[in-house]
């Protein structure tokens, strides 16, 4: 789920600054250039579908953080992480884990999440 979802965040990310090069816009990019990219680009499903992918993927991941196999493993893998010269990564990955296994209920953050990224992209393309 999470790889589909970065293939699918690439893929958008990469038309957008596609688009962006072939209009002239540089990083100092306006909201207004911003969101006309965004409409131009037609994308609308494709959007909503990685605000989707997004929340489901968070959901998985808190589902995991409550399973006490899952922070044992995760201590395991940190030390072999740390021999192999990746231990940045998984103190990442750890991090994250205690954070959301700290949450007893999540649904609250995902649903300000998907309705405020729903929102924005509904303000680029009204219906």
């Amino acid at each position: 789920m999470v790889f589909d979802l970065q293939e699918l965040s690439e893929e958008l990310d990469d038309r957008l600054v596609e688009r962006m090069v072939a209009r002239g816009f540089g990083p100092e990019l306006t909201a207004i250039q911003y969101k006309t990219i965004y409409r131009d680009l037609d994308n609308f499903d494709q959007r909503m579908t990685q605000v989707e992918m997004a929340n489901d993927a968070v959901l998985e991941f808190h589902r995991f953080s409550k399973k006490w196999l899952v922070g044992v493993s995760l201590k395991t893998a940190r030390s072999a992480a740390r021999i192999m010269g990746l231990g940045s990564v998984m103190d990442f990955i750890y991090e994250g884990y205690v954070a959301f296994h700290s949450i007893n209920d999540i649904q609250f953050f995902t649903d300000t999440i998907h309705r405020r990224e729903e929102a924005f992209n509904r303000s680029i393309w009204p219906e």
